[in-house]
């Protein structure tokens, strides 16, 4: 019988508690209301543009089913109600590892059940992008209209595979569970870029803030907020006042997560402010660097941390799980190095490169880039 996790519960003052994924092992419990849920119905119209069936795809292995979908456990499970209460789709759930038997099992789903929304992970579309799946090969996906992906950064690479492969433009959706789904893109109606999450969906007053509250410039990195009220945020963190209050600036939510808006509105993700890598003066994103790290066809998987250091303050170094057939050694970290430095900036490659078997996971998919740190 699959083992099943309870996320949610109602009470009598008409709230839910939600308990927040996140890349620590700190686990937050959230309070919001139940009105909410209906909050969430624009995000998922702008997100999909549909109203009938979903995959909802589980993501790691021994993951609970109630911990599935949409790549945020709780945004997951409430986005899960969303549409079995206030639309007439019809879901279809996922309770096991998509890689077992193989990175096809969940497009064998989506072909079986006529799948027209298909919602799941920027690590499993990654995977299948790196490991040669092929989701149309000798499938009949006719029914698919649209893909939606979140829990970390699509990144470029992984975006224009997954319009070719799959023949749509891949949705990025970014929110948390405080506040969830209030960016996204929406390839149906032209709101899609390659290496961005998208815009604000509309019902949502996002902005891109510098620590004084104050708007950023076109370009101009700072941290992702929501104005207050927003029909979808919430309203305290359990029994933790203190950081309830220091959540917000003025009336903006903070999410801790940094980005710039170009000059068309569309927000890109430079990644969590304790993510960020601080050496010889710059302020390095490690989503940048992994976006290009995976273009590399000997790379599979990658994740960009900061090391100590005493003449930078940190160097950049990366973690890398290898595509089958390809064995690490100081010859290829030479090579990797050499790619990214001819396609980022100089001071962005990696000066120490680390091939491991797999990358530290949440259970929604999130790299935990802490432990990484935590190897040296």
């Amino acid at each position: 019988m699959a083992n099943f996790l309870i996320i949610a519960s109602y009470s009598p003052d008409g709230a839910k508690g939600l308990l927040k994924s996140g890349g620590t092992a700190r686990v937050d419990a959230v309070k919001k209301t139940i009105e909410g849920i209906g909050g969430k119905l624009q995000s998922f119209h702008f997100a999909f543009g549909s109203e009938d069936a979903y995959v909802i795809a589980e993501l790691p292995d021994n993951v609970a089913a109630a911990a599935i979908g949409l790549a945020v456990a709780s945004t997951g499970l409430t986005s899960v109600k969303t549409v079995v209460l206030l639309t007439p789709a019809e879901i279809v759930l996922y309770d096991g590892s998509p890689g077992h038997p193989d990175l096809g099992v969940l497009w064998d789903l989506a072909e079986r059940t006529r799948t027209t929304c298909f919602g799941t992970s920027a690590a499993f579309l990654a995977s299948c992008m790196k490991e040669g799946v092929e989701p149309g090969n000798g499938r009949d996906l006719g029914a698919l209209r649209s893909v939606g992906s979140g829990g970390e950064a699509l990144g470029a690479e992984t975006y224009e595979w997954g319009r070719s492969a799959l023949g749509v433009a891949i949705n990025e959706f970014y929110g948390q569970t405080e506040c969830n789904l209030v960016l996204s893109g929406c390839g149906a109606i032209g709101v899609t870029r390659p290496g961005a999450i998208g815009k604000p969906v509309p019902g949502h007053e996002v902005a891109v803030i510098r620590d004084d509250g104050e708007r950023c410039e076109v370009g101009e990195q700072g941290q992702i907020a929501i104005l207050r009220p927003d029909p979808v945020m919430f309203l305290e963190y359990w029994d933790r006042p203190d950081a309830t209050r220091d959540k917000f600036i003025g009336d903006w939510m903070t999410t801790g997560d940094e980005a710039i808006v170009d000059e068309d509105g569309y927000y890109h993700f430079v990644g969590r402010e304790d993510d960020v890598i601080t050496s010889a003066g710059y302020r390095i994103g490690p989503t940048e660097i992994e976006d290009c790290l995976i273009r590399h066809p000997a790379v599979a998987l990658a994740a960009a941390v900061g090391k100590p250091d005493p003449l930078r303050t940190e160097i950049v170094k990366a973690f890398i799980v290898l595509k089958q057939g390809h064995t690490g050694n100081e010859s290829l970290v030479r090579e990797i190095q050499d790619f990214v430095k001819t396609r980022l900036a100089a001071h962005e490659y990696p000066r120490e490169v680390a091939f491991v078997d797999a990358l530290p996971m949440t259970a929604t998919g999130k790299v935990i880039r802490k432990a990484l740190r935590e190897r040296g």
